[in-house]
């Protein structure tokens, strides 16, 4: 079976905020349907990132990013 993985994150109006979101906080999903037991993201497989505004509200939105880093986790 094939899944993406997901981790939702909010937003603030008009305000810059710094997001962290570590790697066993993402769930598997297919066609927006959470995978159980599919394993945590394998850090090399990752090959795409993409952003989603799910809040299901029509209207203007923008998202501005500075920067996307990723971090090793502490051994």
């Amino acid at each position: 079976m094939a899944f993406s993985y997901r981790a939702t994150i909010l937003s603030k109006k008009d305000e810059w905020i710094e997001i962290k979101v570590p790697l066993d906080k993402f769930e598997a999903t297919s066609f927006g349907r959470v995978v159980q037991d599919a394993g945590a993201v394998k850090p090399e497989e990752v090959n795409a990132l993409g952003f989603m505004v799910s809040d299901k509200k029509a209207g203007p939105f923008k998202l501005e990013i500075e920067s996307i880093k990723v971090v090793r986790a502490a051994k």
